[in-house]
């Protein structure tokens, strides 16, 4: 096992990706079991050399090989899916009242860092589902939350 494989399977799944499914399933009473991290199976794995594990670009090649004759294309082949936040949906809906105030254009322009005429139509866009600036919007709605709070006088 690398180092890299080492801090990638303490770190990042450990911490990170394993706790957000278990709360994530914890939240809709599930039961999830992760198959694949069966420790006789990641002892077996980590000990393959790593052109079974990334051939190229295609990564996890010796699973998508193996899993070839009983599962289709579009399953072994298809994009990977993260844990999303729902922000485009809470722009317009739970929170909308909170963007518009923190992004109105008084605001903006008050405080003198940013462009009130593209904040505006970056949240009228979103709103009118022109185009989703869910992660435009919700980086201008922290910046917003941390100019409140550390120089509220603006």
């Amino acid at each position: 096992m690398t180092l890299l494989q080492y801090l990638d399977m303490r770190l990042y799944l450990q911490e990170a990706i394993l706790v957000k499914m278990d709360r994530a399933s914890m939240a809709c009473s599930l039961e999830v079991r992760a198959p694949f991290l069966d420790y006789e199976l990641v002892e077996f794995v980590m000990g393959l050399p790593s052109k079974l594990k990334l051939k190229g670009f295609t990564s996890k090649y010796i699973l998508k090989k193996t899993m070839e004759n009983w599962l289709p294309d579009e399953v072994i082949n298809r994009p990977k899916k993260g844990f999303g936040v729902p922000i485009a949906k809470w722009v317009k809906g739970p929170l909308k009242e909170l963007f518009k105030d923190l992004l109105s254009s008084d605001r903006i322009k008050r405080e003198g860092f940013l462009n009130p005429e593209n904040v505006t139509t970056l949240l009228q866009d979103h709103l009118a589902n022109k185009k989703d600036n869910r992660k435009q919007l919700w980086t201008l709605l922290v910046w917003e939350l941390w100019v409140n709070r550390y120089h509220p006088t603006l």
